[in-house]
């Protein structure tokens, strides 16, 4: 399936389409996936006040790498694009907004962690505590970097930041507000039931300072001295 990395809306005056890129950055285990499945429930989209056309909310979770945003316009779609990596630079004429997601460096490398045990475990041999100390070194450097360059890289270029830890369906409402987004959200399914639905690799735990009981204390100790900077810098330390 072709690649459509487009947030389409619809000109209301000029009746004609007019395109939108909104991409949804976040460093892996993040919450992305929390804040797409929250907005997919929308409705009544507006966006800076002109009511939005569209048949149906598509969320775009593969990476884009290199290319051609000029050539998935597409006036009966609307696109979020979940990303790890830079939001992409756009042609002229299409605008982009974007937000990044951040969440506890400490917690997103345990959850992180959990997943390369699960999905790589059989290939690699590698478990769980190896992938912790690993990641918490920082030589996991593709294709996202180690967790404070990540933060510090990509929440510079975004238009908005949120953090993990403040989301709810309130904070997620301002956001898109902050950048001319208005909606409606429908009923939110609990953790739980993403969980049930997804899978746990995909939603395990979710809980704020989770490190606490899952990251040995030496490991905690060493990740504040390498990157205790962007904790702080984001209220984490």
């Amino acid at each position: 399936m072709a690649n459509r990395p487009l947030f389409v809306l619809v000109d209301s005056k000029n009746n004609r389409s007019t395109f939108m890129i909104l991409f949804l950055c976040s460093y892996p285990r993040s919450g992305n996936s929390r804040f797409t499945t929250t907005i997919r429930t929308a409705t009544d989209w507006k966006y800076n006040g002109e009511p939005i056309t569209l048949n149906t909310v598509h969320i775009f979770t593969r990476e884009l790498v290199d290319e051609s945003l000029e050539s998935y316009r597409d006036p009966e779609q609307i696109y979020f694009i979940k990303r790890h990596g830079m939001p992409i630079v756009a042609p002229l004429g299409i605008d982009t907004k974007s937000i990044y997601i951040i969440r506890d460096g400490r917690d997103a490398l345990v959850s992180y962690a959990h997943m390369h045990a699960e999905l790589d475990d059989s290939k690699t041999g590698n478990g769980y505590d190896w992938w912790l100390k690993y990641l918490t070194e920082g030589k996991f450097a593709k294709p996202f970097g180690n967790w404070a360059d990540h933060v510090k890289l990509v929440s510079s270029v975004c238009d908005s930041v949120i953090r993990y830890e403040d989301m709810n369906e309130k904070t997620i409402l301002e956001e898109l507000k902050r950048i001319g987004i208005t909606c409606k959200l429908g009923i939110i399914q609990t953790f739980d039931e993403l969980a049930t639905q997804w899978g746990n690799a995909f939603y395990r735990r979710g809980i704020i300072g989770s490190h606490k009981d899952e990251m040995p204390p030496e490991l905690i100790e060493e990740f504040n001295e390498r990157w205790g900077d962007t904790l702080r810098q984001f209220n984490y330390l």
